[in-house]
């Protein structure tokens, strides 16, 4: 649901893969560089933005060669997508966010703050996958 919401005014998705933040540090994707290029195929004219990481488990050469771009700024992209939460200084309002979070309150005590930062700033069709 959350591809189909995030799409430019052309019907084309531009989707950032986020570097993660969080600690401890996770080589984890939501896409790999062979997902990145059957997306792109099955969509012409969907766009990948990768932002650079010095942990991911896949080198950004490997994402360049399947044809995403590699860029600090995912400003201009309809669709953010990240393996665990984003901090809430580096969510990007009004963006559609697709990532994990424990929202268990007896797992994670800090959950509950978390969540309503987050939803003041993240665009309603955002997604937290629990």
């Amino acid at each position: 649901m959350a591809l189909f919401c995030a799409v430019n005014s052309k019907n084309q998705p531009i989707i950032g893969l986020l570097r993660e933040g969080k600690n401890p540090p996770d080589k984890r994707v939501p896409l790999s560089p062979a997902a990145c290029a059957q997306l792109m195929q099955l969509w012409p004219g969907a766009r990948i933005v990768v932002q650079p990481s010095p942990i991911r488990c896949f080198p950004e050469a490997e994402y360049s060669e399947v044809g995403c771009e590699i860029n600090e700024d995912l400003s201009a992209c309809n669709l953010l997508m990240g393996v665990k939460e984003v901090q809430i200084a580096d969510l990007i309002p009004g963006k559609v966010h697709l990532f994990f979070l424990v929202t268990l309150p007896s797992a994670n005590p800090t959950t509950r703050p978390y969540c309503k930062q987050y939803f003041k700033r993240a665009s309603p069709y955002s997604i937290m996958n629990c």
